[in-house]
């Protein structure tokens, strides 16, 4: 165990830290750069490898590759030069979880205590259709000192994958600083307009082609609604363009990437947050909207479940399900009472469990190798 009376733990955390070069934002990012802006920053020495993805859709497969390599390069030289205590590493799947998988071998090389942390829900489908990449998934795992869950149905996949003992699994829920989101009113508007945002890649396994057909199959039901879509990815176009096809353009609004103040300002407007995604690990868009006061619709899949309790702090739906959707933004279209109960309760699960001021304490302990 490190004496923390004598020094501070040196760590060398491998994650997304900086903005793409397209402008997209997404959860790693904002996971990573808010745990080193919290306090934790005072009690842990960090050296950084940034690993942010240049663009999405992701460059070429030679771009990414000489770009891996000259990451695992920078972290060889590191662990080379540097005598870490721990190794901390954020990875999302495929071409990631290779280089990643990479990093963590030769940190044990060095004899370095390794964390790594699966941040993709997709990793569920890559295990489950590819041989090669469940005996790759479960072979690093296994060589990892510590995997980190953002939820107990994550460490349950992990363990009945690998079969390793709970002491190698730490459950830290996903964090985020909430105080700017907590400042927003929950009381949206008086008008009868509903404004229902989503959040994130425009990319099929989020479910944005689902939430297309439900407002094409039940509009005239949805006569007051509004669905404001913030993010960019490969379906962008398609999108846009069955939108059109559909005579719905009166329907939606297309903004691209939101951040900062702006961001803030499409969930201080937003009644609804829709999330109906195919696979999730915990997104940071979820938490977001729940501490905004949003009422949340997302689908049950990865970590969701573990936070949402359906129709007490947001509805749960089964993924693919368009008349599950479109009947919950009914539902919660039909009072404004809903909403705003449904909103102060997600904001309070946000305050309790998911706040970085206090997951930050967990956090280091894992670095500092505590036992808790």
């Amino acid at each position: 165990m490190i004496n923390q009376l004598h020094k501070k733990p040196k760590v060398l955390f491998v994650g997304a830290f900086k903005q793409t070069m397209d402008g997209s934002v997404g959860g790693q990012i904002h996971a990573c750069v808010t745990l080193i802006k919290s306090e934790i920053s005072n009690k842990v020495d960090f050296t950084l490898i940034d690993s942010t993805m240049e663009t999405l859709p992701p460059p070429s497969l030679m771009r990414r590759a000489y770009l891996a390599f000259k990451r695992v390069i920078i972290f060889l030289y590191r662990l080379s030069t540097n005598r870490f205590d721990t190794v901390l590493i954020f990875t999302s799947t495929g071409f990631s979880f290779l280089e990643k998988g990479c990093m963590a071998l030769l940190a044990k090389i060095f004899r370095v205590r390794v964390i790594l942390s699966p941040r993709s829900g997709l990793l569920v489908d890559e295990v489950t259709r590819i041989k090669v990449m469940r005996w790759y998934v479960k072979f690093i795992l296994c060589r990892c000192d510590i995997v980190l869950c953002q939820s107990q149905s994550w460490k349950r996949f992990y363990q009945d994958l690998t079969q390793l003992p709970s002491s190698r699994f730490s459950i830290i829920k996903n964090w985020l600083n909430p105080l700017p989101y907590f400042e927003l009113p929950i009381q949206k508007k008086f008008d009868n307009q509903v404004n229902v945002l989503f959040l994130g890649w425009v990319e099929k396994n989020k479910g944005i082609y689902e939430l297309v057909l439900a407002v094409k199959k039940y509009q005239n039901r949805l006569p007051n609604f509004i669905f404001v879509v913030c993010g960019k990815g490969s379906e962008l176009k398609n999108i846009k363009e069955l939108v059109a096809q559909y005579n719905l353009k009166h329907y939606f609004e297309f903004k691209g990437w939101v951040t900062g103040d702006e961001k803030l300002t499409v969930l201080r407007d937003a009644d609804i947050l829709v999330m109906p995604s195919y696979r999730e690990g915990l997104p940071n868009s979820l938490l977001e909207a729940m501490a905004s006061g949003c009422s949340v619709i997302a689908s049950s899949v990865g970590a969701i479940p573990d936070v949402i309790k359906n129709k007490q702090n947001g509805i749960l739906i089964d993924r693919f399900d368009v008349d599950q959707l479109a009947n919950a933004l009914i539902y919660l279209a039909s009072s404004s009472k809903i909403r705003i109960e449904m909103g102060k309760e997600a904001r309070s699960t946000i305050s309790s469990q998911h706040d970085i001021k206090i997951i930050w304490k967990d956090v280091f302990r894992l670095l500092s190798n505590q036992e808790t």
